[in-house]
């Protein structure tokens, strides 16, 4: 992140997925609050310093995946939905026509539905 804070995301195996995060001050932790049922796969941050993650759950055998706008102090709001294994994401800028409109664009092995956040 801007301040230097490295963050990893923890697949977790359906059962421990986490986001953790060290501090340059040494300090570190695990992000509270977090589904333990999300496989967490990926993380961006954007120029702003907005952070993303993406996670999928399995249950009977159908995976459904989403993309999450997550700050370390736990709050995670879904943004993208219905992704099939999303397998990375990156921030995208703000169009003229909205630009206080944050998105995050994803590949996935569906199309995702977009939810805007402002």
């Amino acid at each position: 992140m801007k301040d230097g804070t490295l963050v990893v995301p923890r697949f977790g195996g359906g059962t421990a997925g986490d986001v953790v995060y060290a501090r340059p001050d040494g300090t570190n932790g695990v992000v509270p609050n977090l589904d333990p049922l999300r496989r967490r796969i990926g993380l961006t941050v954007s120029e702003e310093g907005t952070l993303y993650d993406t996670f999928f759950v399995a249950m009977n055998g159908i995976k459904l995946g989403s993309v999450a706008e997550l700050d370390l102090a736990g709050a995670e709001a879904e943004i993208i939905t219905g992704l099939k294994n999303p397998s990375a994401c990156s921030p995208r800028r703000a169009t003229s026509s909205s630009p206080s409109r944050r998105r995050a664009t994803c590949s996935g092995r569906r199309s995702p539905r977009r939810i805007s956040s402002s």
